[in-house]
């Protein structure tokens, strides 16, 4: 008994000793394995280890690590610099994938449920041609990244005719190489949409270098670079030197530029001041801007492999007031201490999307281009409007393109940029409105000269609202942009009631404006018994001059409606005279063949360059019919087909989406998508390529074929009518933070169902109900905020009003 005990002892612990020993092995072949993992060529990727203290860099000693040489020239007495650790993206550099799908968990929550495979572009190699270069910008300030210029809103060199965004140096815009080791590198170019952020990726055997590039969303002042470098598994210690090397010198042809000093002991930095060269206007005083910006270093050197990150932060402050300039430039380096500025930036772009954008889950060609429009407009625009610096327009190429068509403001920012911002940023869209208010008396001007009453708008302007056109029949017979401004204004307030604006923003004075100068406009023809509209150049340039334009007609019918439609619930007087000439105004339409000829005389088949008729606001189709529609769009198919312009193909989709013809509307959109140009998807003027780049019309018209086409949306008096179907290849078409009444309503569409939720606002409590107008039936938002309808219901959204609508 003895002996077995003892034998199965020694068994025992002969066992033990195996599985230590077997364990041992493993864990020496576990821990190997790691270490060649760590080290192997295809590990050194984007260094993606995310640190979110704020740390001093410094070696083992406490000396400083990170030396930044300025020039010669620049060098002033020695600054702490606390270097912040930020956030870190992560990339598939090798690949290098043109649309990136991934970002960090941390960024990722801040974004919300914005997509990356969406939202992101990314190359390996910059477009050759630069005007497909993407853009940052903030509607104060705003530049074509890795140029060598910024554009400030108002700020225009020259006059008249000659009048065009001033170029001001972008003084911080760097370009980094590196200087030493001599190692093989990876390059990447992103713009990170969700967070409005252009970021540069180089990564090398042991480091990771990002430049971010970014318009700062709240503090407008402000153009920011940041340098974020981080050095991971160094096998040499060899010191990592970066050469940095500035794209502008302090020097423009627009301004007179002096230079002055920047008093702020805690960095490194320099003042400038520039005033344009030639106003706008003889007599007015030129335009200014003050300039505080950080001094570039030409080399950073990381010169301790212990040290395993630095960041670094340039800053360019631009305003029009001095010390606003130099405060926000000093309170940027002060905020970056406590916050880093680019987290509060994304931070603001995620409440800017949550407000308001679309999804199409499964065709991501479509919701790239959503994504891509909807950013580069929403780029040009501020958040609040700014009383030292109102807006000034939004220019066909936007604010950072100053250059295209001279930075002019036209009126295809009311026709084709104002509508889809509407539904979907009422409060960005009315910066747009509050410009044409804010030039009303220039308006005002312009009509007396031409010996008209009330306002006249200029087809082309710039700050001043004065016209800046080189043609001159522009101004004297292209009015209906006049008209197209009434539209705007009319869909603004019966989607918003935003009654501040009619009360205290000039708009009762602009809408009554507008009304008188088509009283003077219009004429009567003894022969029809109506008012006409004589001597007029439509949108489709079909002719020099027509009679009886049917699109300035329409619009000039709304202009004169437009005081009876607003004024009486707000209690402002008005003559019931505007009403009387909007009833006996002339809208061409031939009874006989059912259609609406473009202009007097007008015979169809006859050529004209862009179908007018069809061009017309979509919000107008309702009052022509389905039967017509659909003649008008057979009589002018062959001209729409054949037409080079986007604009016209996004309208043709629409019109064809309103008779229920989906295969032409695919046809027509397929057509505007031509438009569409490089990696990052920016639009030209023109289908074949030609005209102008970063067309902002373009985009804007695609995303209102998404939003009246598809989503089938309509803005009229005490509703907002809605008849969706979903677009080519998407099975799930969601359209977040619709505007109506103050309140936000969440579209998703499928093929089975259209869920409608509501998000109250805060501020304004209202009730309103979704009433189906095949059925006639009622429902409200219950508990869940949520109605569920069938697919193909058409209806509209009211606000519940007490013996109307009651529920059934």
């Amino acid at each position: 008994m003895e002996r077995n005990c003892k034998q199965l002892v020694e068994w025992l612990l002969d066992m033990k000793l195996k599985t230590v020993i077997v364990a041992t092995l493993i864990l020496v072949f576990l821990l190997f394995a790691g270490i060649c993992y760590k080290t192997s060529p295809w590990q050194r990727k984007p260094y993606l280890k995310l640190h979110n203290i704020q740390h001093r860099a410094g070696n083992r000693f406490g000396q400083p690590v990170v030396k930044d040489e300025l020039p010669p020239d620049k060098v002033k007495p020695p600054v702490q610099n606390d270097l912040i650790d930020l956030e870190k993206k992560s990339n598939n550099v090798e690949s290098a994938p043109e649309v990136l799908p991934h970002r960090s968990h941390d960024i990722q929550r801040l974004l919300g449920n914005v997509p990356p495979h969406d939202s992101i572009f990314q190359v390996d190699q910059m477009p050759t041609d630069r005007g497909l270069w993407p853009t940052v910008g903030n509607g104060h300030i705003a530049t074509v990244v890795n140029s060598d210029t910024i554009h400030m809103n108002g700020l225009y060199n020259g006059a008249q005719a000659t009048s065009h965004r001033a170029r001001i140096p972008a003084l911080i815009a760097i370009e980094i190489s590196i200087a030493a080791p001599k190692v093989p590198v990876i390059k990447t170019y992103s713009l990170e949409m969700g967070g409005g952020i252009f970021n540069e990726t180089t990564v090398g055997t042991f480091f990771r270098i990002e430049k971010l590039t970014y318009a700062h969303r709240t503090y407008r002042e402000l153009f920011v670079v940041e340098l974020k470098i981080k050095i991971h598994d160094h096998p040499t210690r060899e010191p990592l030197i970066l050469k940095l090397s500035v794209k502008s010198d302090v020097s423009s042809d627009d301004l007179d530029i002096t230079e002055g000093t920047c008093d702020i002991p805690t960095v490194d930095c320099s003042y400038v001041h520039g005033t344009v060269k030639q106003p706008e206007c003889e007599g007015e005083k030129p335009g200014e801007v003050h300039i505080f910006y950080t001094d570039i270093p030409t080399n950073i050197t990381m010169d301790d492999g212990m040290v395993e990150e630095a960041s670094h932060l340039y800053l360019m402050s631009l305003s029009p007031d001095p010390r606003l300039a130099k405060d926000k430039f000093d309170n940027g380096f002060r905020l970056n201490q406590r916050h880093p500025l680019s987290r509060s930036h994304m931070s603001a772009w995620a409440s800017i999307w949550a407000e308001g954008r679309m999804d199409m889950g499964s065709n991501s060609e479509l919701a790239q281009l959503s994504y891509s429009s909807l950013y580069y407009i929403l780029s040009c625009l501020p958040l609040e409007w700014d009383v030292n610096n109102p807006f000034g327009g939004m220019s066909l190429g936007g604010l950072a393109n100053g250059e295209q068509r001279q930075g002019h403001v036209t009126g295809d920012q009311e026709r084709w940029i104002f509508p889809p911002l509407l539904l979907l940023h009422s409060n960005l869209s009315r910066s747009m409105l509050d410009y044409r208010a804010h030039t009303l008396k220039v308006a005002m001007e312009t009509a007396a000269s031409q010996h008209y009453k009330g306002a006249l708008y200029s087809w082309e302007t710039a700050y001043s609202g004065r016209s800046v056109s080189s043609d001159k029949s522009a101004d004297l017979y292209r009015h209906y942009s006049t008209g197209d401004l009434a539209l705007a204004v009319q869909q603004y307030m019966w989607l918003t009631n935003d009654t501040s604006f009619l009360t205290r923003g000039q708009g009762s004075d602009l809408v009554k404006a507008i009304a008188e100068f088509w009283e003077s406009r219009i004429t009567y023809d003894t022969s029809k018994k109506l008012y006409k509209i004589s001597g007029v150049m439509p949108p489709g340039k079909s002719s020099f001059l027509v009679n009886n334009s049917m699109y300035t007609n329409s619009v000039a019918n709304i202009s004169l409606m437009l005081p009876h439609q607003l004024f009486p619930e707000q209690g402002i007087p008005f003559s019931d005279k505007f009403k009387a000439y909007a009833d006996s105004l002339f809208i061409p339409f031939d009874e006989n063949l059912r259609f609406n000829p473009a202009f007097d005389k007008y015979q169809p088949g006859s050529p004209v360059k862009e179908p007018e008729v069809l061009l017309l606001n979509i919000a107008l189709t309702d009052d022509i019919g389905v039967d017509v529609e659909k003649k008008n769009l057979k009589v002018y198919e062959k001209s729409s087909s054949a037409s080079r312009s986007p604009l016209t193909h996004a309208s043709v989709t629409m019109n064809w989406l309103f008779v229920k013809d989906g295969v032409k509307a695919e046809e027509s959109l397929s057509r505007c998508l031509q438009s569409v140009r490089g990696p990052f998807k920016v639009w030209s003027e023109h289908t074949d390529g030609t005209g102008a780049v970063s067309f902002v019309p373009a985009m804007a018209a695609y995303l209102q074929t998404l939003l009246y086409g598809y989503a089938g949306f309509r803005i009229q008096q005490q509703q907002l009518a809605f008849d969706p179907v979903l677009p080519p290849k998407v099975t799930q078409f969601t359209v977040h933070g619709v505007d109506y009444l103050g309140q936000s309503l969440t579209f998703v569409i499928t093929k089975d169902s259209i869920v409608i939720s509501l998000t109250p606002s805060r501020t304004r409590q209202l009730l309103l109900i979704v009433v189906d107008l095949q059925t006639t039936k009622t429902h409200t938002f219950k508990n869940n905020r949520t109605v569920r309808l069938k697919a193909g219901t058409k209806g509209v959204i009211r606000q519940l009003r007490p013996q109307k609508d009651m529920v059934r």
